[in-house]
């Protein structure tokens, strides 16, 4: 009988964390839905913990607007790695609402920090494109003075 107890008190706990969780994520959804009709195209991540060992081995943990799963959403990912063994890090995402429980909970008061640093990198994305603009017409420029058009 003890475990048939502890088993409904189980259940109960799942249903109040699944409501709570369903609740955070409504308004993560919301955020996520005016963002897209920005149309940014601009991958922001801002660091909420991170450290380093003795070893050298480095770890993160992120809360950023990314591409994850070919949809752009809040996203969470992990990375960790050492600089001793190049090209083995390790990168873990997911969009917010399927991010472990925890991460979420940590990433929520990290999300004024990423709007902050989507604000810079799109201004500055926005300037690196304007100062390409001149190069990218003197490659058409050239391109044409190649292959002149016919004259009918």
């Amino acid at each position: 009988m003890k475990i048939q107890n502890a088993f409904r008190a189980l259940t109960a706990a799942a249903d109040h964390l699944n409501a709570a969780s369903d609740e955070l994520g409504r308004p993560i959804s919301e955020l996520e839905a005016l963002l897209k009709k920005l149309n940014l195209g601009v991958v922001v991540w801002a660091e909420m913990e991170g450290g380093q060992d003795e070893s050298l081995e480095w770890w993160s943990r992120e809360v950023g607007y990314a591409k994850v799963g070919g949809r752009w959403g809040i996203s969470i990912r992990s990375i960790s790695g050492n600089p001793a063994r190049l090209n083995e890090d390790k990168e873990e995402a997911w969009l917010f609402n399927e991010a472990p429980r925890w991460m979420r909970v940590t990433a929520v008061e990290h999300i004024p920090k990423l709007i902050e640093k989507m604000v810079t990198e799109t201004n500055e994305t926005a300037q690196k494109i304007r100062d390409k603009v001149s190069e990218a017409k003197e490659i058409v420029t050239a391109v044409r003075g190649a292959f002149p058009l016919k004259q009918k």
